[in-house]
This record gives structure tokens, sequence and C-alpha cells, in this order.
């Protein structure tokens, strides 16, 4: 339990306060009997919140921090007889420091692992909720949105009447069978807007159900074609998808590239042979008979020339049967690549006798179709998407409303048990969970804003004695509007628990007619708070200062 709470900005008529002390059960904090505001109440309980592991004693007194300027409180928590110690600074409230009992700070912690050892030491089972989970919402504290008697089950203001109801079920640590049911109706729907978005996107179409019947039809003519198309060019009626048909088409294209270059290769061979056909013919010359007409011809000279010509001749005829080789070889070559092209064709199940042109009608009429297929499929897809989200959710309305009768029965029957001690012969508030985990809480016959708020205490105090929370804290603004016996017999009923800790905040106890409140609020006070000078700080910044002029 929180056993105490010491800070040395906390005053009394310019004097620190004693270190604050709490017990098992009731702790009250008493404000003035004219219900005055701005001397401490709920900046108080926000403090006990703060040892609690909260954070909107930083986070929303924001007034604390300007006017008090950064300081460390300290607390002291006690469990089967043993003390542990802590410090807490407004500067760090991330870091929780454990100390020794003279409060010198000893050793660092976060503030996760600060709550889950909380959590262990209240002896606290519930896997579902952290300790957070636990105490937070159920301390109904002025300024933390969580003070609205129609609205018990709200932690926080804004939040959401589903994350509301799955917050209770953890509280209660039930909510297994709802979080299965949650993930499976998530997964469907994250399926279905996945692929929503890929439609709006484009990666995959999205079509109306006209289009869907309309490529139906086109489906069933572009496949009657495609099979007309291959009857008509003898193929055996071969069934191809347009990626084969691209294949062989890639394929014709190299074939007609290879063809065309042994054609060349071939006409090349055919201008050597012409070539070498010249250089073999031998060329005779009898230089004597020359001289019968030329009696002055150089016969040297033009021996030596014929000698030359008829070098170049063999030169020339061995070039050109190393040409003519290269050349077979190369032809030799497109040969085996041709032939490996055909087997290809073949191995793919297309014939070397299916024509080019009936390959492109048939791959367009290929594409066109797998177009329209896509289409459909993804309008397929997305009924089914649609039928197993529907499906899903239904799962997921069932699970809440059964799972959520289960608990409210246990609810329900610990407020009328509670109702009849605190307020007999009324009606007892009734909390209904529903559909898409909404829910209801009223009283019937009354709407009145006493018996709301009365309904308020009572649901906090039926979560109290059915799970592991180990404390409440209600401010003073839950019991306004009540009447006198009313409030007595809550008191009362507070007073009660022995086990566990209920921090309050009452005011106007001197001018309550009940004398039973008042001797309760006697034996469980803890702290009270007064304007001049008694203030939690000692002083109200919310008064004006008032600067005297000088004689």
């Amino acid at each position: 339990m929180l056993a105490e709470i010491y800070c040395n900005k906390f005053e009394s008529n310019n004097q620190i306060r004693e270190p604050i002390k709490f017990h098992l059960g009731l702790n009250i904090i008493e404000g003035e009997d004219n219900g005055k505001n701005s001397i401490g109440k709920s900046t108080f309980l926000m403090c006990i919140d703060f040892a609690f592991g909260g954070n909107d004693y930083i986070d929303k007194l924001k007034t604390i921090k300007s006017n008090v300027g950064d300081h460390t409180i300290f607390f002291t928590f006690e469990f089967d007889g043993e003390k542990l110690y802590f410090a807490r600074d407004t500067s760090t409230p991330k870091i929780v420091y454990k100390c020794d009992e003279n409060r010198n700070k000893l050793e660092p912690w976060s503030l996760n692992e600060y709550t889950a050892f909380l959590k262990m030491k209240y002896g606290i089972h519930n896997q579902e909720a952290t300790f957070r989970d636990l105490v937070s919402r159920y301390f109904r504290i002025y300024n933390r949105g969580n003070i609205d008697e129609t609205l018990p089950l709200r932690g926080f203001s804004n939040e959401s009447p589903t994350d509301s109801v799955r917050a209770l079920f953890k509280v209660f640590n039930s909510y297994e069978k709802v979080k299965k049911s949650e993930d499976a109706y998530n997964l469907s729907s994250d399926k279905k807007k996945s692929l929503k978005s890929a439609g709006e996107y484009s990666f995959v179409p999205a079509i109306s159900t006209d289009k869907y019947n309309e490529n139906k039809l086109k489906i069933e003519e572009l496949s009657a074609k495609a099979h007309e198309l291959f009857e008509k060019s003898k193929t055996g009626a071969i069934e191809f998808d347009s990626q084969k048909t691209e294949a062989l088409l890639d394929l014709d294209a190299k074939l007609k590239t290879l063809k065309r270059e042994r054609s060349l290769n071939y006409n090349k061979l055919d201008s050597i042979k012409q070539d070498k056909e010249l250089s073999d013919i031998d060329i005779q010359a009898d230089f004597n008979e020359l001289l019968t007409f030329f009696p002055d011809a150089n016969i040297q000279k033009l021996t030596e020339i014929e000698a030359f010509h008829k070098g170049l001749a063999k030169i020339l005829t061995k070039e050109l049967k190393d040409l003519e080789s290269k050349t077979w070889n190369v032809i030799n070559l497109l040969n085996i690549q041709i032939d490996n092209i055909e087997a290809k064709k073949l191995e793919i199940g297309g014939s070397n006798k299916i024509s080019s042109v009936v390959l492109k009608q048939y791959r367009d009429i290929s594409l066109e179709l797998e177009h329209l297929q896509k289409e459909n499929e993804y309008y397929d897809k997305m009924i089914d998407l649609r039928t197993a989200e529907k499906k899903d959710k239904e799962i997921l309305e069932e699970t809440y409303i059964d799972e959520g009768k289960l608990l409210t029965s246990k609810i329900n029957e610990k407020m009328h048990e509670l109702n009849n001690i605190i307020f007999p012969n009324y009606e007892d508030p009734v909390l209904n969970i529903k559909k898409s985990g909404t829910y209801e809480f009223s009283t019937q016959n009354d709407e009145g804003t006493g018996t709301n708020f009365k309904g308020l205490i009572l649901f906090d105090l039926a979560v109290l004695s059915l799970t592991e929370i180990p404390a409440l804290a209600h401010d003073s603004v839950t019991i306004k509007n009540i009447d006198d016996d009313v409030t007595a017999n809550i008191y009362k009923t507070y007073a009660s628990f022995k086990n566990k800790q209920i921090f309050t905040v009452i005011d106007k106890v001197t001018s309550n007619k009940n004398q039973d409140l008042k001797t309760i609020v006697d034996d469980h006070r803890v702290l009270h708070l007064s304007s001049d000078g008694n203030e939690l700080f000692g002083r109200s910044w919310a008064k004006k200062q008032v600067v005297k002029e000088e004689e």
C-alpha cells in the first residue's frame, strides 16, 4: 500500500508539512466547509496518482511548475511489513529513484520498471492489463477528463467507447476471446483495404458489377477466337498464354536474324569461289615472240614482273582459302543456333510452321484476355474479402455481446448489492455492453445528476471489489448534488473496504447534518486543507497579489 508522501514544497502556515501518512482502507482529504477551491485538494490527489506512476501531475497542472518550480516528491510503499522508499522529480518524471529511509537517492529506475515492480509487489496476476491500466482510469480527479457520470468506463477525454470497453475487459482479465475476434476482424479488414488501395493506385484494376459481367462475355468471345485461330493454323489448337506467345515471337525474331546472317555468308562464299577461279588462271608468256615486234624490249624486266604477279596470285589463293574456311565455320555456327532456336520453339509448344503473324494475333488476344481476367479476379477477390470481413465483424459483435454479458452480470450484481446499502429502495444503475464495443450506463427512471454520480461511485466500487485494482481516488465533484444521508452511506461503504486503499476529497463536513459522516471523516482524515496559509503549498496563486503602497 501507499504509506507516505513527503515534499519540502508542501507547507502550512510557512512551515514545511510533516510527511502525510496513509493507511489501508479509506483516506480522506478534507477541504473547507464552504467548499472553497484552489487550496490543493485535487492537486494532492494528482500527487498520489504521481506516486502510482501517473503523469498528469506534470502534464495537466502547468501552474504548479510556474509557481512552485521543479521539486521532488518522496513516497513510501509498504508490503508485508517492508517499507520501500522512492523519489520522483518533476524535472525528470520518467525516472523514479529508489531511496533509503533518509530520502537519499540510490538507484534510478525507468517509469516502466517502477510500475512493473509495483504490479509485482501488489501481487497482481492480471496478464492483460498494465499497472497503469488498473489504476489510472479509477483515479477520478478533476482535470483528468475521466469524471463523466454517464460514461464511467472512459479513462480520458475523447476516448472512444470501444477503447473504454476494451480496457474494462483487460481490467477483468477477460480480454482474450475479444482480442482473438478483434485480430481476426482487423486482419480481414486490412486485407480488404490493401486490395482496395491497390485498385485505387492502379496496381490492379477496380471494376463495377456491370463491367464484371461485360468482361465475362468478352472473355468467352476472345477464348473462342483464340481457339479458332489455332484451328485455322493447323496447330492442333495448342493453348498458349501471352508469355509463351511472347517468347515464341522473340525466338522467331532471333531466328529471322540468324537466317539472314546465314544467307549473307552463303553469298560471301559465292564471291570467294569466283575470286578463286580468277586466281587459278595460269598466265603463259613467250617473250621471244615479243622481240619480233619489239626488238628493243627489256625481256629481263618483263620476266621479273611476271614472276611478281605469280607470287601475288599464290598469296591471294591462300587468303581466299582461309576466308572460305572461316566463312564455313560461321555458317556452321549459325546452323547450330538456328537448330537450337527451332528446338526451343518445339519445347515451348509451338510449331515451326506457325507464322509470326499468327503468333502476334494470338499474343494480342492473350494480352487482352489476361487484362480482362485480372479485372474479374480483382472483383472476385474483393467480394471474398468483403464477405470474410463481414463474417469476422459479426463474430466480433457476438463476442462483444457474449463476453460483455458475462462481465456486466458480475458488475451489475455487485452494484445491486452495494446500492442496497447506499441507496436502498431505489433503482440500481445498469451497465450494458452492446455491439461494436459500445455501452450504455444508466439508472432506470432516474437521470438526475446526483443519481448519475452515485452510479459512477457504485461502478468504481464494484470494479474495486471484483478485480485486482489496488486503489481508487474520488474527487469531491463525485459527491456534489448528493444529499447528506446518501453521502454518509457512500462513505460508510468506502470505509468497509479494509484491504485496499480509497483516496477521497470531501468538503462541507461541518454543514452536513449526518453525524455518522462526521465520525467517519474524523477517523479517516489524512490531510486537512484550507485557505489563508493552509493550502497544500501554503499559499494560493489563484488570488490576486496585493501590493502595499509605501508610506
